[in-house]
């Protein structure tokens, strides 16, 4: 059975893809993880009708085609969610959002941008909770990211001193494990850094994060796996100073999307476990 629709919405020469649902409910946008294509939402988007689902291609991961010329900040995609609203479900005027690891830091400064219009966030194992070495040598300067791509002309050099920031303890063996089969293949390496430069103004700080959701009370579920290696269990702690945040745990490692964690996930995304 066919859940989601594909729909293309156009802003100048950006070509925004997205997956969706029936349109005319309220609207949850599902923001997926590095190197995942919307998809890995459709099993939850089945069972989550109450939501009218889009799920979005995120620039450089496939058909979405997002020009380097134009930055993507929090500020254009907020314009780009608005008009998919009008498009999914102009009679709801909020929306809520869900970002899965690198997409949770999307639907952070996305909600940061933009508060007043976000009903609820749901925070599923995000990077950008705790400040990446290596993401921010590659991305925060002109010099970093020149060496960045001179780094990833060299799957050997990069391995190396990815290896030596987890022996140093500035990344985890998890990070390291899930980066080095993206560095094989050269055109792997350059999507690498595609996805990380082009996503560098989307930072949004987790002391700004905590300022926003208790000034305007929205509603957050942090849902983290146990045994994720990747997204380690501390980062609960980024956003600790939240006064309406939900903390949740699933028995899990970080693709925490996949069938077998799905009714604990639905469970949480309605609410319905509040002893978890």
């Amino acid at each position: 059975m066919q859940i989601f629709n594909q729909y293309c919405m156009e802003s100048g020469p950006i070509k925004l893809f997205v997956e969706h649902t029936t349109p005319g409910r309220p609207l949850l946008f599902c923001f997926p993880g590095y190197g995942n294509s919307p998809f890995i939402f459709e099993e939850m988007a089945a069972q989550l009708t109450e939501y009218t689902v889009v799920a979005i291609h995120l620039p450089w991961h496939g058909i979405t085609q997002w020009p380097t010329s134009v930055k993507q900040t929090d500020s254009k995609w907020g314009q780009l969610l608005v008009a998919l609203q009008q498009q999914f479900s102009p009679q709801h005027p909020h929306y809520s959002l869900l970002g899965y690891s690198m997409g949770g830091r999307y639907a952070a400064s996305i909600y940061c941008h933009q508060p007043n219009t976000v009903d609820r966030l749901f925070l599923l194992a995000p990077d950008g909770l705790l400040r990446r070495f290596w993401y921010q040598l590659a991305t925060s300067t002109s010099a970093g990211r020149l060496f960045f791509k001179a780094c990833l002309a060299s799957y050997r050099l990069i391995y190396g001193l990815l290896s030596l920031s987890v022996k140093l303890g500035i990344s985890t063996k998890g990070f390291l494990k899930m980066t080095s089969q993206y560095l094989l293949d050269a055109q792997e390496r350059k999507a690498l850094y595609d996805r990380w430069v082009n996503s560098r103004y989307l930072n949004s700080h987790p002391t700004t994060l905590t300022q926003q959701l208790n000034e305007h009370k929205t509603p957050a579920t942090l849902i983290l796996g146990e045994y994720d290696s990747v997204i380690v269990p501390k980062a609960a702690k980024a956003l600790k100073g939240v006064l309406h945040l939900k903390i949740k745990w699933i028995k899990g490692s970080h693709a925490l999307y996949k069938s077998s964690y799905l009714p604990t996930l639905i469970s949480y995304l309605r609410g319905q476990d509040e002893s978890a």
